[in-house]
C-alpha cells in the first residue's frame, strides 16, 4: 500500500472515531444517569411508601376488632321455671321489654293436674293409715 492509502484510511478512522467517541461516552453517561434516579428513588421512595402503608395498617388494621352479625348488648336473662313442663301459650316477643309480674308464657296444666292429684291421694292414703294405726 502506498502512503496516501494509509493516510487517507487513518484519516477516515479519525474522522469516524470522535464521532463514535461523542455518542459512546454520552450514552453511558446518560445511562449512568438514569440509573442513579432510579437507584435514589428506589432508596427513598421504596422504604418511605413501605412505611407508609406499614403506618396504615397499624393504625387503622388490626387494633379494631369487626364482624358482619353485631348484635346490640343489652341486659339480657334466661327465663325458666321452677317446674318443668310444655309450654302451650308464649304472651311476650323477643326483645320486647316486660315488666314486674307480668305473665310470660303458660304451661300446660295437665300433666300437674295428674301430679297433684296424685299427691293429694297419696296424702289421703297417708292419713288414714296414720288414724288406723292410732286407732
Amino acid at each position: 500500500m502506498s502512503d496516501e492509502t494509509k493516510d487517507n484510511t487513518n484519516e477516515s478512522t479519525e474522522s469516524t472515531s470522535p464521532i463514535k467517541s461523542e455518542y459512546s461516552n454520552n450514552y453511558p453517561n446518560h445511562r449512568r444517569r438514569i440509573k442513579n434516579l432510579i437507584r435514589l428513588g428506589l432508596m427513598i421512595i421504596g422504604p418511605a411508601v413501605v412505611f407508609l402503608v406499614g403506618a396504615y395498617f397499624y393504625a387503622f388494621g388490626g387494633r379494631h376488632v369487626s364482624t358482619e352479625n353485631a348484635y346490640v348488648k343489652a341486659n339480657k336473662i334466661a327465663i325458666s321455671t321452677n317446674i318443668s313442663g310444655r309450654t302451650i301459650s308464649v304472651f311476650v316477643s323477643e326483645n320486647e321489654k316486660v315488666n314486674l309480674g307480668q305473665i310470660l308464657f303458660r304451661l300446660n296444666p295437665t300433666p300437674l293436674t295428674i301430679a297433684l292429684r296424685q299427691a293429694n291421694a297419696n296424702l289421703d292414703s297417708t292419713k288414714t293409715e296414720i288414724r288406723e294405726l292410732q286407732a
